[in-house]
């Protein structure tokens, strides 16, 4: 099996707050980006911005505490380039 992360989730308390930290530095938004949720190529990475609430129940894990595991995720949906790594649409 190919050792390699493709895609991070970070469940954060404020989406919208979060969004525009990330604008401000620069990072665009992939069109694959919902209200629920913001999308963003790192690299080789797919990174996501989620309501930590949301990411909590998707993970089947109390929001409450200092904090979860970050979720690691497969999702078919999304296509992969030649390297095997997510490309999200721009």
């Amino acid at each position: 099996m190919k050792q390699a992360i493709s895609f991070i989730t970070l469940g954060v308390g404020d989406l919208a707050r979060s969004r525009a930290f990330y604008r401000a530095l620069g990072w665009r938004e992939s069109s694959a980006s919902q209200e629920a949720i913001a999308f963003y190529q790192a690299g080789s990475t797919a990174f996501a911005l989620f309501a930590r609430d949301a990411l909590a129940e998707d993970a089947g894990v109390p929001p409450q505490g200092d904090g979860f595991l970050w979720e690691v995720c497969f999702n078919p949906f999304f296509p992969l380039d030649g390297n095997g790594f997510v490309r999200l649409p721009e």
